[in-house]
C-alpha cells in the first residue's frame, strides 16, 4: 500500500473548479461505521468497534476537514478503511484501489498495484494518459459532480455513466494497456450554500446526455459555488485490455474495406500482441484460397502472411504451395515450433525461410467458420521459446473474429473472380449484341493500324421504354417479424439450456450469462435495427458458443444438454432459424415463379421484335423493357409491335398476381405481392454504361422517367393517403390522361376476357421529391 500525499502539484484542478468548495474529511465515513455498528450482531461488529476507536485516537481525523499533506503519519488508521471497503480477499499487488479528495485527483492513499499502474515512481505525479485531451477530462468532471448532486439533493438518476476509459502504456511490454476507471462517492456529503434553487430537476437532468451545450445550460441553472462537498471520494480501476484488444478486432471486420490495408492490420496485430503481452511476436493471417477446388498462391489476398512473405524471398513455387496447404488442411491442427534450428528445419523444411528471416519461434493455429476451414493465424517471435501451447487460452476468444475476416477475405477473391467472369465473359441479349460487336470491331481495327484506340459510346436513342415490377408486400416488416420470433426462440431455449446447466454445475458465471440472455431477450421484443442483428449474432457466435463448447468440452454431466442446444441453434434445419428459414423460403418460391414465368415469356417477345428485357432482384422482381427501330435497324418497326408488347405488360402483370397468389398455400409464410406499370407514351435515349455494365438513359429530360420510376413503389393516394399499390391489384401510374387512354382500352379487354375484375379506380398521386402531378389506375385482379 502507499499512503500520504501521492499527487504534488498544487493545482490539480481546472480553474473554474477550484472555487468550489471541498473538504476531506472522514465523517461520512465514521457515520457509515456508526450505523454499521448499530445494524450489525455478530463478529463485523467487533470490526467496526473497532476501526472507530482507533478513528478516535487521533481527534483530527474526526474534524469536518482534514489536512492531507501529513497523512504518512496515520499508516495505522487509514488502511482500515480498505478492509471495509474493498473485498478482504483483494491482493494490494493486483487490486488497484485509492482514496482521494473529493472532487480532485489527488490521492492520498492506494494500493500497490494501483500506484505501478497510475504514477512515475520518480516524479511521484500521475503517468499521462494518451487518450484523455484536457477538455474529455474537465466535461467528466464536471458530469460527475452534477450526476453526484442529482442523485443526492433531486434524488435523479442520470444518464452519465461515470466511468472514463485511460490509455496507459506498459513499462515492461511497451504496449497499451486500457483501464476503466470508476470513482465511488458513497462516502462524500453534498450540501447547499443558501436554498436550493425550485426547478423540474427530474426533466432537466434525467434526459440530459451531458455533452458540453448540457453542461453550459447546467451551471447556468445549478452554478457550482451553490454546492460544497465534504468526505473522499474511491477510486478503482478495472483492466480492460483484452475487452479493448477484441474490440478492435471486432471493428476490422464492421470495416471490411480496410481489411488489406497495412495500417489496419497493424493494429490488429497490436491487439494480439497486447492480449499476449509481449511485442517481440508478428502476427500473420493466412486464408486458403481455391480456384476449382484447389488451393491457390495470390500474393495480393495473402499480403498479411507471414509464411508467405518470407517463402516468396526464396521463391516459393505455387506447386509447393499448394501442396503444403493441402497436407495442413487433412490434419488443422495447431501447430508449435518454440525453437527454429537445424532438428526442427530438418523435419519441416519450409521453416528454413523463416529462420533466415530472423523468426526464432513459429505458431500456426487453424481458424474455422461454421466448422470450415478459412485458413491460418500465424504467430512467430525473433526470441526462442516465447511461442508454446499456454498462449491459445489467451487468444481463444478472438480466434472466431479471426476466422471471420478470413472469411471475408475469401469471400473478397471469389467475388473478383466472379466480376472478372462477368466483365470479360457474360454473353450480351442478343437483341444488342450486334452493336457491341461493332464497336468492338471498330476498336480493334483501329488498334491494329495503329491509330489512337478509343471505345465509341454504345447508345440507342428513340426507343419506348415499360417499366414493371413486382414487390413483396410488408418484406421488411416481415423480416423483422420473423427476426424477433426467432430471437423469442432462440433465447427461451438458452435459457432453459443454462437453467438445466445450473442444475448440474454450481457456478456464478452461469448466473451473470442468465443475466445477460434476459436482457437480450427484453430488447426483442421491439423493432430490431441491422446494428441489433450483428450484435445479437456476435453475441451467440462469439459468448455463448465458446461459453458452451468450454462446459461441454469439460464437464460430461451436461454435454447431452448442450449438444441438444447445438442441433437446435443450427442454421440449416435449427428451431431457432425457423421463421427466418420459411420467409426466406417462401421469399425465394415468389420470386423464382416470378422470373421463371418473365424469362420465358422474354423469349417469346424476342420471336415478335427484339428488345432489350433486363430484370433486377430484391424482394421482388423489377424489369425494364426498350423496343424502338434503332434497337434492330434491319426489321421495320411498326407501333403495333408497342402495342401488343404494352398489352402484354397488363397481361403478364394479371398472370402474375394469379400465379403467386396461387402459391400461397404452398408457402410456409403467407406472401403477397403488388404489380405496378408506370406509362410513359414517349421515346427517350439509353446508352450503355461501362462502369455499371448495364444500360441507363441518356440526357437530363429523359433522367426525369428514371427519377419516377425510384419514388413511385411506395407513393401514396392524395385523397385516401393509402399505398397506391396493393395485393390483388395492378397499378398503373402516368402523367397525363392521354397517356392512360390506350392502356385503359387493354384493361377493358383483359375485364371482357375474365383476367380483370371490374372495378377500375382513378387516383391523384401524392407530390414526391422532384416529381408532382402524377395520376394513377388501380383494377382488381381475377384470381380465381
Amino acid at each position: 500500500m502507499r499512503i500520504g500525499l501521492l499527487q504534488k502539484k498544487e493545482n490539480v484542478l481546472p480553474e473554474e473548479l477550484q472555487l468550489v468548495e471541498t473538504k476531506l474529511s472522514f465523517v461520512p465515513y465514521l457515520n457509515y461505521i456508526q450505523q454499521r455498528i448499530k445494524d450489525e450482531r455478530d463478529v463485523r461488529a467487533t470490526l467496526f468497534r473497532f476501526i472507530l476507536r482507533r478513528f478516535e485516537q487521533h481527534p483530527e481525523l474526526l474534524s469536518s476537514e482534514v489536512n492531507i499533506t501529513n497523512f504518512a503519519k496515520y499508516n495505522d488508521v487509514i488502511p482500515l478503511i480498505e478492509d471495509t471497503v474493498f473485498p478482504l480477499i483483494h491482493d494490494d499487488n493486483e487490486s488497484m484501489f485509492a482514496l482521494s479528495e473529493p472532487l480532485s485527483p489527488r490521492i492520498f492513499y492506494c494500493t500497490e498495484a494501483f500506484y505501478r499502474v497510475c504514477f512515475d515512481p520518480e516524479t511521484n505525479e500521475f503517468k499521462p494518459t494518451k487518450n484523455i485531451s484536457i477538455d474529455k477530462a474537465y466535461t467528466f468532471r464536471v458530469s460527475w459532480i452534477y450526476r453526484l448532486i442529482a442523485e443526492r439533493l433531486f434524488h435523479v438518476k442520470s444518464a452519465f455513466a461515470g466511468e472514463m476509459v485511460h490509455l496507459i502504456k506498459d513499462p515492461d511490454t511497451g504496449l497499451n494497456r486500457y483501464f476503466k476507471l470508476n470513482v465511488d462517492a458513497r462516502f462524500i456529503d453534498v450540501k447547499v450554500n443558501g436554498d436550493l434553487p425550485e426547478l423540474d430537476a427530474s426533466a432537466l437532468i434525467s434526459e440530459l446526455t451531458f455533452t458540453e451545450d448540457d453542461l453550459t445550460m447546467l451551471q447556468e441553472k445549478l452554478p457550482l459555488h451553490l454546492f460544497s462537498f465534504e468526505g473522499f471520494a474511491i477510486v478503482g480501476l478495472t483492466d480492460i485490455t483484452a475487452t479493448y484488444s477484441t474490440e478492435t478486432i471486432k471493428n476490422a471486420i464492421i470495416n471490411t474495406e480496410t481489411f488489406n490495408s497495412a495500417e489496419h492490420f497493424s493494429n490488429i496485430e497490436t491487439a494480439i500482441r497486447t492480449l499476449l503481452r509481449n511485442k517481440n511476436v508478428y502476427v500473420g493471417l493466412l486464408p486458403f484460397l481455391k480456384v476449382n477446388d484447389e488451393f491457390v498462391l495470390d500474393e495480393a489476398s495473402n499480403a498479411t502472411s507471414i509464411f508467405l512473405k518470407t517463402s516468396c524471398l526464396y521463391n516459393c513455387k505455387e506447386k509447393n504451395y499448394a501442396s503444403l496447404v493441402k497436407d495442413y488442411a487433412r490434419k488443422t491442427k495447431p501447430f508449435f515450433v518454440p525453437d527454429i534450428n537445424d532438428k526442427t528445419i530438418e523435419k519441416y523444411p519450409f521453416l528454413r525461410a523463416l529462420k533466415n528471416s530472423g523468426y526464432h519461434g513459429f505458431v500456426i493455429i487453424p481458424l474455422f467458420w461454421n466448422k470450415e476451414l478459412m485458413g491460418v493465424l500465424e504467430l512467430a517471435s525473433t526470441h526462442k521459446n516465447s511461442l508454446n501451447e499456454k498462449i491459445v487460452p489467451l487468444i481463444d476468444t478472438i480466434l472466431p473474429l479471426l476466422a471471420q475476416i478470413l472469411k471475408h477475405r475469401i469471400e473478397e477473391f471469389e467475388n473478383n473472380i466472379k466480376a472478372i467472369i462477368k466483365e470479360k465473359f457474360t454473353s450480351l441479349q442478343p437483341a444488342v449484341e450486334w452493336r457491341f460487336n461493332e464497336v468492338a470491331w471498330e476498336y480493334l481495327s483501329k488498334s491494329a493500324s495503329k491509330q489512337k484506340g478509343e471505345v465509341s459510346n454504345i447508345y440507342f436513342k428513340d426507343v419506348y421504354p415499360l417499366y414493371g415490377a413486382i414487390d413483396i408486400r410488408n418484406s421488411s416488416v416481415e423480416r423483422n417479424l420473423a427476426l424477433q420470433g426467432d430471437m423469442q426462440q432462440h433465447f427461451v431455449l438458452l435459457l432453459n439450456t443454462l437453467n438445466a446447466i445450473k442444475e448440474e454445475i454450481k457456478i456464478s458465471l452461469l448466473d451473470e450469462m442468465i443475466y445477460k440472455c434476459k436482457k437480450w431477450m427484453d430488447r426483442t421484443n421491439d423493432f430490431l435495427t441491422t446494428n441489433d442483428e450483428v450484435k445479437l449474432a456476435d453475441f451467440f457466435e462469439n459468448e455463448i458458443r465458446p461459453f458452451l463448447t468450454h462446459f461441454r468440452d469439460n464437464f460430461p454431466e451436461v454435454t447431452d444438454i448442450i449438444n441438444d442446444y447445438f442441433n437446435q441453434t443450427d442454421a440449416e434445419n435449427g428451431i431457432v432459424f425457423k421463421n427466418r428459414r420459411h420467409l426466406e423460403e417462401s421469399i425465394k418460391m415468389v420470386n423464382t415463379a416470378i422470373t421463371g414465368y418473365l424469362e420465358g415469356q422474354r423469349d417469346d417477345l424476342q420471336k415478335t421484335y427484339p428488345t432489350y428485357f433486363e430484370k433486377f432482384r430484391s424482394d421482388g422482381i423489377e424489369y425494364d423493357i426498350y423496343i424502338g427501330q434503332s434497337i434492330s435497324p434491319h426489321k421495320p418497326f411498326n407501333p403495333l409491335y408497342l402495342k401488343n408488347l404494352r398489352l402484354w405488360q397488363v397481361a403478364s402483370m394479371a398472370e402474375i398476381a394469379r400465379l403467386t397468389h396461387a402459391l400461397l398455400p404452398r408457402m410456409e409464410k403467407e406472401l403477397r405481392t403488388t404489380q405496378l406499370i408506370l406509362v410513359h407514351t414517349n421515346t427517350i435515349d439509353i446508352s450503355f454504361r461501362n462502369d455499371e455494365r448495364r444500360f441507363d438513359v441518356e440526357g437530363a429530360y429523359n433522367i426525369r422517367y428514371e427519377v419516377i420510376k425510384k419514388r413511385i413503389d411506395k407513393v401514396h393516394t392524395k385523397t385516401t393517403g393509402e399505398r397506391l399499390t396493393q395485393p390483388g391489384t395492378i397499378s398503373l401510374v402516368y402523367f397525363n390522361n392521354k397517356d392512360a387512354e390506350e392502356y385503359l382500352k387493354y384493361i377493358q379487354y383483359l375485364q371482357n376476357g375474365g383476367y380483370l375484375m371490374d372495378n377500375i379506380e382513378h387516383f391523384e398521386l401524392e407530390d414526391l421529391q422532384g416529381v408532382s402531378g402524377l395520376k394513377a389506375i388501380r383494377v382488381g385482379v381475377s384470381l380465381d
